[in-house]
């Protein structure tokens, strides 16, 4: 087996290590054998990218401390060695804990992503335990992911988020956004403030990586245009938003993992994973690098 070591080349952050492992092929008869595409493969193609503005793996405790408001990041860690979870991920583990009075993570890893100009393109991945389709849950929806800006206090700015009570069949949630800004004459909101109009409808499965992408358009003396786009391991990529507009807030700052909501809960912990978080810029054909998330 011949294996390769790449080292991330943000030189600000900690250094990420990944092995991709690479089998020769079988010369059997039967024909060659399949080979398992490394799951952080595509983070690392992003990552190497000239047009790379940001790259985070997650994939290192250090890294997660470092984004936290103070101290270390208890609700999102790395330490698959000592994760006993029966699914465990190659991933940060986000865990909402027994019995709390709203659902929320205290300590939020916010990571920077300042982009002001031309285009940027955010993509992540996540993947949602079992547990959320039980009574474990106990909430209807929260916030998930919040793409923050300069444009009010609070920073909030574009909300991706989780609707729980929205998904059919055997989904964990369904995919919206809500803005936090002024809407441009082509946007209005729907269902609970969502962002509309709403192209189609992605609803997440359990135990399945699915990945993430959002491009926005910067107009700083206009209206800013949002593009959103999600995909699993066995979907290939869905559109739901169309250059729908909001106020330029003159560009983003952070990328927060909230899971947070005002509404109360019991039960049992619920885990998720994240990974793999690129921020491109500029790029001419962003669909052009789309590409279904592996598992493992």
């Amino acid at each position: 087996m011949l294996r390769f070591l790449i080292v991330s080349r943000k030189l600000r952050l900690p250094a990420v290590v990944v092995v991709l492992a690479l089998g020769a092929c079988s010369s059997s008869p039967t024909g060659p054998s399949l080979l398992r595409e490394d799951p952080h493969g595509y983070f690392q193609e992003l990552s190497a990218r000239a047009d790379r503005l940001y790259s985070y793996s997650l994939r290192d405790q250090l890294q997660l401390d470092q984004y936290v408001a103070a101290g270390v990041s208890r609700q999102m860690t790395y330490n698959p060695g000592g994760d006993s979870y029966p699914l465990k991920q190659d991933a940060a583990k986000l865990v909402l804990g027994e019995d709390q009075a709203s659902v929320e993570i205290p300590q939020m890893v916010r990571l920077p992503i300042h982009a002001s100009a031309g285009t940027a393109l955010l993509t992540w991945d996540v993947w949602w335990g079992p547990e959320y389709m039980t009574d474990l849950g106990g909430i209807r929806n929260h916030k998930a992911f919040q793409v923050a800006s300069p444009l009010a206090s609070s920073e909030r700015w574009l909300e991706i988020r989780a609707r729980y009570t929205q998904a059919a069949g055997a989904g964990v949630n369904e995919v919206d956004a809500r803005p936090y800004a002024p809407l441009g004459p082509n946007t209005t909101t729907g269902l609970e403030g969502r962002l509309e109009p709403m192209l189609a409808e992605f609803a997440v499965a359990a135990a399945t990586w699915t990945r993430y992408w959002v491009l926005i358009e910067f107009e700083p003396l206009g209206w800013d245009r949002v593009s959103l786009w999600v995909a699993d391991e066995n979907r290939s990529q869905v559109q739901l938003l169309n250059r729908v507009e909001m106020r330029s807030a003159g560009g983003i700052t952070r990328f927060w993992f909230e899971w947070n909501s005002s509404q109360r809960r019991t039960g049992g912990p619920l885990v998720s994973y994240v990974r793999n978080v690129v921020v491109l810029g500029n790029v001419q054909s962003p669909t052009a690098l789309f590409r279904r998330p592996v598992g493992g």
